[in-house]
Order: C-alpha cells, then sequence, then structure tokens
C-alpha cells in the first residue's frame, strides 16, 4: 500500500467536494468555518485571509507537507470558487442562526435591566 497515494487520493475526493459546495456547513468563527462532508467527517476552513492567496483545509494547515497537492487549493481560481460557494452558506447561516442568537442575548439582556 502506497500511504501517500491514498492520502492524496483521498485529499482530491475531500477537495472536490469543497469545490462543488457538496457539504454542510457546521458553524462559523471569527477564522475557520466548520463543514461536514458526507455527513461525517468535519473540516475547518481556513477563512479568515484573502482567498485568493490563502484558503485551506486549517485542520490539516500542520500536515499540508504529507499531501502533495491532494488536500491542497494550489490555484487562486479553486481557491475562490471553493471560497465564493463557502460564502454563500456563511452569508445564510450569519444571516438566520447569529442573528438569532444576538437577538435572544438582547432580549435576556433587556429583561435583567428591567428594559422593555
Amino acid at each position: 500500500m502506497n500511504i501517500e497515494k491514498t492520502l492524496n487520493e483521498l485529499g482530491s475526493y475531500f477537495k472536490g467536494k469543497v469545490l462543488k459546495g457538496d457539504y454542510e456547513l457546521i458553524k462559523v468563527g471569527k477564522h475557520t468555518a466548520e463543514i461536514k462532508i458526507d455527513g461525517k467527517y468535519n473540516f475547518n476552513m481556513w477563512i479568515a485571509n484573502d482567498p485568493a492567496y490563502c484558503f485551506e483545509f486549517y485542520t490539516l494547515s500542520g500536515f499540508s507537507d504529507m499531501f502533495d497537492d491532494g488536500f491542497l487549493f494550489t490555484n487562486q481560481e479553486d481557491r475562490l470558487k471553493a471560497y465564493l460557494l463557502l460564502k454563500k452558506d456563511i452569508d445564510i447561516y450569519t444571516e438566520t442562526i447569529i442573528k438569532k442568537e444576538k437577538t435572544e442575548q438582547f432580549n435576556k439582556l433587556k429583561k435583567e435591566l428591567g428594559v422593555e
């Protein structure tokens, strides 16, 4: 068994899923977005920098030298394509989940302060 070949095949598979937008957005943080592929494989994607130059599987960033190009978005076109698909999901997430959470926090604070 050639482990490098297997790792790169896996990387290409997951990278292909990201490039197609075939994943579920789990949550969005300040620097990363957590996605789930095939309903069971979670990855964090680095979203804090200009995606034209830096968009990657953040979970694997310390191991990227093991994967050749399998898990890496090696060209600007792929990075932008993947990021723009994810950005649509992030915008929806922000508008629904985060807005709901902030509204609940605001209402709780108003109640605690006795302001209606």
